[in-house]
């Protein structure tokens, strides 16, 4: 181990050890050298980021050889690797642990094995072993009830992972898994690759868990048959001994090993930095003086070997001649120089690393203050992450992108672009005739309906070329069959060539050969978004067939050098190279070189912010977290790799800049391959990424000649204005840029952003919705001007011609000439050189000139997109809601000539206006107010492309070539026809739903979840879609005790044929255009206002409480029956889905539910009631624009009809009324009235007068002065004077309302029935017993004493009807109860039906008294032929009586009730819907 290895770079070597260098005897004699090297790379935001690494070459003075650790023949590594842990193992798992607080508890209970007594039982059933039951009980007593629930799932110690170094499976069996080896089991493991624990322990399968995390993923349930397990075997060295092959250099490693090659090299090199010497630079001594500086430092200690004793003692730095002062920085207080001289580069290595990565256990402050860097190589204690790059002849860089920086697999996000293209259409896996076979349609086969299973591809068979991946869903390998022909053949078909695929009719076993098919990169864009779209359903969704359960970016290769021909005969003569250059690449290595590439950092250059995307995508992790590094960084730092060594005396090779060789003319070359691919972009003909730009902008001409410019440039980054919608502010709370040690920051970060911004809500950062994502929910991320820090270098001209002229002198240099020639310098043409300096300084100025472009196709891409959809729902329309899912235009219009179907549905005068809601097409800047018809179905596919082609020509981000290729794509040529490319459109865009009630959702094409059906194609999915039945008056039924037990399927179940045919009443039948029906009647009742049970609604809530209640499961006859005579219990009639609904009381008897008089005749009937009065009120409508009520007169106060139960979204009627009460009443708009007994005039308080003309509609009203609190007035209202300007009939309201004294409209406030709902006992009004006046009735109330209870009572003359003078009566309130009894013996709420009985008793106590209970009613809902027939509002619903007036007011359209399906009737036993 060397010592000056740095315990990170340790940790990362300890991870893999794949190869070794293999040195001669004196070691390798190495030189170093360092270029900087800038590329453009996507950042998070699909912007462009610039990302600098500094490129490194190492040369021997001899062949660079290695040893790599090779799998033996027959075997690969792991493709999937579990390492578990018995669960009983109490150190990695245990038992979540009991808690109780306030608020309430929970406990757990778990079951687990016991750890197994022989490995061998934990091999045959590992999850057995390494998961747990967990049921927990969670008790909340808070908000004044209690609730129980409880819940079982299973936990487990199953990891997945990639932690397979050195251990080798059969192909066939490419899972390992094992138990976790123990800390001795480890220290024991010698290096040497047999004795890995992981190798011991291990056993390869080829069983996999389907899932491993997520709510309820129990593996134990899960098929993992280790049957077939074998032990692993262990990597061999390749190093020549023992019959063994190899050593070999790297070109040897990449043409054996392939595309495995990169992850066997990966961790092949690790160079480390160092400094020549041991002086530091430390920061952060502001505080400090030269003498605490030198004693902290002293003090700090390391470990060195003690050779007496074999073992690591702690030294301190003061034993081993301590530091040295070299004194503070000059203008810079903060900063100092210390030496160490006697120690050596391990030892300072060691102390310092403990210093910057958190080793050392000193927290005092300054162990936090302090920071330091080599003052020799600023770079050496950053340790930054490196990319392997292959010793390529040239064009390192872009060799390395284009051919070895991604590894494709189908589905996965390192396609390379050329082979993103297909010609299949869809894809799916199904499961035919017990096989699972994949299914395709091909875009060049349009009468190709149905799919057909997938036979081959390019000569090649679909089975082969499925073989040699792992966990890769079949439908992606149709889809990148590209990648995978170029992996195992090398050539693919040419961008317009075309190619054979061999289908298989799965009904008749015919073959179909398709010998014209193409790809289109437009068909991979489509086809990748649908399957894409249905790998996310993976968590949902239990696939059976083709692997779609496997997420699309995790496959593995697993025949890495399998390699396949195509028949004889098939031809290929237009078949391209498909490697990409990487087999030249590979052959032109130098065996002589190793390199590889410092990661610098990378920046957005629109926001001028540290990007990480790069850095994620690549997992570089190491070096300065969200900072870059810089060239200058490295400059005087020395290297060490493996067994090369250099001139200093620690061994290190120095690093020194390489010369700039920049060739024009090869540049030139370049440049016009550049263009090419912008252009290609630009035109579609392919789907481009930032690599495929590298391939240009990494060669060595572009690399040395921006180095070149680079070097010759100034101002690097400028602050400038510019429009964006990005964040240009630093996130506080990212992790990479905050300030770890404000311990209030990270406090407050622990919460995230939100709990930073709780705390601190003025924040820059906070209070940006562009950067808050918070924010978003309320406030908009409008584009802005901001200022940011940009990519903006100027050129200067004469610093340039200088490096070039440096440049061709250093080029001159010979073998001949070592010291140069001066005289090539006069054939230098500082014009020409000027020129390309331009043109590379104009892409550095402006750097998204190159990026932009396939930047810019997104964009458009989108525009056409948005148009695109404009003109769907303009001609075809969107389903709605509010026409009974009924498709409609989305376009407004006044005339034919504003619509693309050429209709205008323009209202008449007297009908309502029917506009559309602003979609954001921005069809006109008027503001029509109809609404465009719809196309019919032969004419949309035309009127579609008209309108696309009109929006795009008049859209400012779409150019006229773009309008051209739109129309060449999707017409066949840049003059085809409206009809020719609405064709097409209607092709791609229209598809077929499935509608309707029952099952019909799950045949439908935007079905989402587990149990969508996979159906594919219109035959197969229409005839599943027409085979569901449901029930038509009644489609599910609703099984509380299924749901209670969680029995989801059964819970909301369709109905069963037996109940649907079983129904025997009249029903009103609603149905929608989408097929769906449902009986929509609902019976009416009369139930008791007293509650009838105390308890639960149903006992399964366990999150309810006992209180009395209407309405519950446990209501019964019985329970009814304690209420009062002829009650019985009933159905609750909205919970009629139900199997078996909740339960009410409801009285007895012929239309006693159906008819209101006959409920409420014990209160309103003229015979047996007492008859409570109507009110009728005067009104007066608010302020139309305002909708506020007057300050002045009479109708001062604003109500709302709360007897109206508006849906969520529209507002109650809203009315101005004359109160005694409430807001802005009399008394607050006039003040006291004169309490005297005077009428008319005498009223003092000229507020309290009204004035009637007596002209009112049918008036025989006196004209004159009321008083509105005098008798005068009550003689007119017929209610005592508090009740306002309300009157007992109608006719009277309309004789003084309609008073040119008062000038208001009448409404109905109380039919009379609202008294109804009370309790009362009342004196009879007729007969002998008669209580006929004030007196009579104030001598009937009994006083309360001891256990005798009493009550007051009430006369009231607007009670009784015609021909008697009032009603004496009291309810409730009017009781007085004993002193010696219970106060809550009357409380219906506290004693349920007992204080009814007992209200009843006392009123029975009394000669001639009547008790009445009460009751409310409801109207039946649609349960007659005249309601089911009859209009209702639509924005109401069809629940409540609104006329046309009102419902109009409130924006809604009268309709149909039954929804036009033909009335009441009663169900024939067979009628059923499909």
């Amino acid at each position: 181990m060397s010592p000056t290895m740095s315990p990170k770079s340790l940790l990362l070597r300890a991870l893999v050890v794949a190869t070794a260098l293999v040195a001669t005897a004196h070691g390798l004699q190495c030189t170093a050298k360092m270029k900087p090297v800038a590329i453009d790379t996507e950042d998070e935001n699909g912007g462009v980021a610039r990302t600098s690494f500094l490129y490194v070459e190492v040369e021997s003075d001899t062949q660079i050889t290695l040893s790599p650790q090779v799998c033996p023949d027959g075997t690969i590594p792991p493709l999937k690797v579990y390492e578990m842990e018995f669960v009983a193992n109490s150190e990695y798992m245990s038992c979540p642990p009991d808690y109780s607080d306030t608020w309430g508890s929970q406990t757990s209970v778990c079951v687990m094995e016991d750890a197994p007594a022989e490995y061998d039982d934990f091999l045959a059933s590992p999850a057995k072993y390494a998961c747990m039951k967990v049921t927990t009980t969670s008790t909340n007593t808070g908000g004044g009830g209690s609730s129980t629930s409880a819940w079982t799932n299973t936990q487990c110690q199953i990891h997945e992972n990639n932690w397979s170094d050195n251990i080798c499976c059969p192909p066939d069996k490419t899972t390992l898994f094992y138990r976790r080896a123990t800390d001795e089991e480890n220290q024991n493991h010698n290096g040497d690759p047999s004795s890995n624990p992981r190798l011991t322990l291990g056993r390869c399968t080829a069983a996999i868990f389907t899932e491993l995390y997520g709510n309820d993923v129990d593996p134990t349930t899960m098929p993992f048959d280790t049957s077939d397990m074998t032990t692993p075997s262990a990597t061999l060295r390749m190093d020549g001994k023992d019959g063994r092959d190899g050593p070999f250099t790297i070109k040897d490693v990449y043409t054996k090993l392939g595309d495995r090659a990169k992850t066997v090299l990966r961790d092949s090199f690790w160079p480390q930095l160092m400094s020549v010497d041991t002086a530091v630079s430390v920061t952060g001594v502001t505080d400090y003086s030269e003498s605490e500086i030198v004693a902290y430092l002293d003090a700090l200690t390391f470990p060195q070997w003690d050779d007496t004793t074999g073992t690591d003692t702690q030294a301190t730095v003061a034993s081993v001649g301590g530091a040295k002062f070299g004194g503070f920085t000059a203008g810079d207080r903060d900063s100092c120089t210390v030496d160490f001289p006697g120690m050596d580069a391990g030892q300072l290595s060691n102390v310092l690393n403990q210093m910057m990565w958190g080793y050392n256990t000193d927290k005092s402050a300054m162990a936090s203050a302090l920071t330091f860097k080599y003052k020799s190589c600023n770079a050496a204690l950053t340790y930054p992450s490196t990319l392997g790059i292959p010793p390529l002849a040239r064009d390192n860089i872009a060799g390395y992108f284009a051919s070895f920086h991604n590894d494709p697999v189908p589905g996965n996000n390192q396609i390379r672009s050329a082979m993103k293209r297909t010609g299949f259409k869809s894809a799916v896996s199904k499961n035919v005739s017990g096989a699972c076979s994949l299914l395709v349609t091909l875009v060049d086969v349009p009468l190709m309906v149905d799919p057909e299973q997938l036979v081959s591809v390019d000569g090649v068979a679909f089975a082969d070329l499925k073989s040699i991946y792992a966990y890769v869903p079949d439908a992606y390998v149709a889809l990148d069959a590209f990648t995978v022909l170029a992996r195992t053949t090398g050539i693919v078909p040419g961008p317009t060539a075309a190619f054979t695929v061999v289908t298989k009719n799965t009904a008749t076993q015919a073959l179909s050969t398709f010998t014209n098919i193409t790809a289109t990169s437009g068909a991979y864009s489509s086809l990748k978004k649908k399957l894409d779209a249905r790998n996310d359903q993976r968590w949902d969704k239990n696939f059976a067939c083709g692997g779609m359960d496997n997420d699309r970016v995790g496959g593995k290769i697993k025949l890495n050098d399998k390699t396949f021909t195509r028949p004889a005969g098939y031809s290929v003569a237009a078949h391209v190279d498909g490697s990409g250059g990487r087999d030249a690449a590979v052959a032109g290595m130098k065996d002589d070189s190793l390199s590889f590439a410092y990661f610098l950092g990378s920046r957005s250059l629109e926001t001028g912010q540290y990007s990480s995307a790069f850095e994620y995508e690549n997992q570089l992790w190491g070096g300065p977290e969200g900072a870059a590094l810089t060239a200058a960084d490295f400059e005087g730092c020395v290297l060490r790799v493996g067994e090369c060594y250099g001139t200093e005396s620690n061994g290190g090779i120095p690093l020194t800049k390489m010369e700039n060789t920049c060739s024009y003319e090869r540049l030139a070359e370049v440049v016009v391959a550049l263009n090419a691919t912008m252009e290609k972009t630009e035109t579609g003909t392919i789907m481009t990424n930032y690599v495929d730009y590298l391939q240009h902008m990494g060669t060595d001409a572009w690399v040395d000649c921006i180095s070149i410019v680079t070097n010759s440039m100034q101002d690097a980054w400028a602050e400038e204005v510019q429009e964006t919608t990005e964040c240009v502010i630093d996130d506080p709370c990212d992790w990479q840029t905050m300030d770890r040690s404000n311990e209030t920051l990270v406090e407050q970060c622990n919460f995230g952003t939100w709990g930073y911004c709780t705390e601190n809500p003025t924040n820059a950062w906070c209070t940006d919705p562009c950067c808050n994502w918070d924010k978003q929910r309320t406030m908009c991320c409008a584009a802005k001007n901001a200022t940011i820090s940009v990519f903006r270098p100027k050129l200067k001209t004469d610093d340039y011609v200088m490096e070039c002229l440096s440049a061709a002198f250093e080029n001159s240099k010979t073998v001949d000439l070592p010291s140069g020639d001066l005289d090539s310098l006069k054939c230098v043409d500082p014009t020409e050189a000027t020129a390309a300096a331009d043109f590379i300084a104009g892409k550095l100025q402006n750097p998204k000139a190159c990026m932009s472009k396939y930047l810019e196709v997104s964009n458009i891409v989108l525009e056409i997109n948005k148009d695109l959809e404009c003109c769907l729902s303009a001609v075809v329309g969107e389903e709605s809601w509010d026409n009974g899912y009924s498709m409609k235009s989305t376009q407004p219009c006044e005339t034919n000539d504003d619509c693309e179907s050429g209709s205008c549905l323009i209202a008449g005068d007297n009908d309502e206006k029917d506009t559309p809601v602003d979609d954001g097409c921005a069809w006109s800047t008027a503001s029509p107010t109809n609404r465009c018809a719809m196309t019919g179905s032969a004419a949309s596919g035309a009127a579609i492309a008209k309108c696309l082609s009109r929006r795009l020509t008049t859209n400012t981000g779409v150019t006229d070539e773009v309008v051209k290729t739109v129309r060449k794509v999707l017409g066949g040529s840049s003059s085809a026809s409206d009809a020719d490319v609405g064709a097409t459109i209607t092709d791609v865009a229209i598809s077929q739903s499935c509608m309707g009630d029952g099952d019909a959702w799950k045949f439908d094409s935007y079905c989402w979840g587990e149990e969508c059906s996979d159906c594919e194609g219109d035959t197969e999915c229409k005839a599943a879609c027409l085979a569901v039945e449901a029930c038509n008056w009644k489609p599910t039924s609703y099984n509380q005790t299924a749901c209670n037990l969680g029995d989801w399927e059964n819970c909301n179940a369709m109905t069963t044929q037996a109940v649907c045919d079983a129904n025997t009443g009249d029903y009103c039948l609603g149905t929608t255009d989408w097929g769906s029906s449902e009986d929509l009647s609902q019976a009416g009742y009369c139930s008791p206002s007293v509650p009838a049970y105390y308890g639960k609604y149903d006992d399964t809530y366990t999150w309810d409480y006992d209180s009395w209640r209407s309405e519950s499961m446990h209501i019964n006859d019985t329970v009814c029956a304690t209420i009062g005579s002829g009650i019985t219990a009933t159905a609750i009639p909205w919970d009629k889905h139900s199997t078996d609904p909740a339960k009410q009381c409801t009285f007895s008897g012929a239309n006693m539910n159906s008819v209101k008089d006959t409920c409420l005749d014990q209160c309103t009937g003229a015979s047996n009631g007492f008859q409570p009065p109507a009110r009728y009120q005067c009104y007066k409508e608010p302020n139309a624009t305002t909708g506020k009520c007057p300050t002045t007169g009479f109708f001062t106060v604003r109500q709302e009809d709360w007897n109206f139960y508006a849906p969520e979204g529209v507002s109650r009627p809203v009315f101005c009324v004359a109160e005694y009460w409430g807001p802005n009443n009399l008394f607050e708009t006039h003040g006291e009235p004169n309490w005297n007994s005077v009428t008319g005039t005498g009223q003092t308080n000229v507020g309290w007068r009204v004035v009637l003309q007596g002209d009112g509609t049918n008036s025989d009203v006196t004209a004159g002065t009321y008083n509105l609190v005098g008798t005068d007035w009550e003689a007119i209202t017929g209610f005592s004077w508090w009740e306002g300007l309300s009157f007992t009939t109608e006719a009277q309201a309309n004789k003084v309302c309609t008073d040119t004294g008062i000038g208001a409209s009448v409404r109905e406030v109380d039919d009379g029935s609202q008294e109804c709902y009370d309790s009362r006992c009342w004196f009879d009004t007729t007969g002998g017993n008669a209580v006929t006046n004030q007196n009579d009735c104030n001598t009937a109330a009994v006083a309360a004493f001891g256990t005798t209870d009493g009550f007051d009572t009430e006369w009231r003359t607007d009670m009784g009807g015609t021909g008697v003078n009032g009603v004496c009566s009291f309810v409730n309130y009017h009781i007085r109860v004993g002193p010696s009894n219970a106060a809550d013996k009357f409380d219906r709420w506290s004693k349920g039906p007992t204080a009814t009985s007992n209200f009843k008793t006392l009123c029975e106590a009394e000669t001639g008294a009547n008790f009445y209970v009460g009751r409310r009613f409801q109207e039946g809902v649609m349960d007659t032929s005249a309601k089911c027939d009859a209009q209702y509002c639509n924005i109401v619903g069809k629940s409540q009586d609104v006329d046309n007036a009102t419902c109009t007011s409130l924006g809604g359209v009268c309709k149909t009730r039954g929804l036009g399906c033909g009335g009441g009737r009663q169900p024939p036993p067979s009628e059923e819907t499909k």
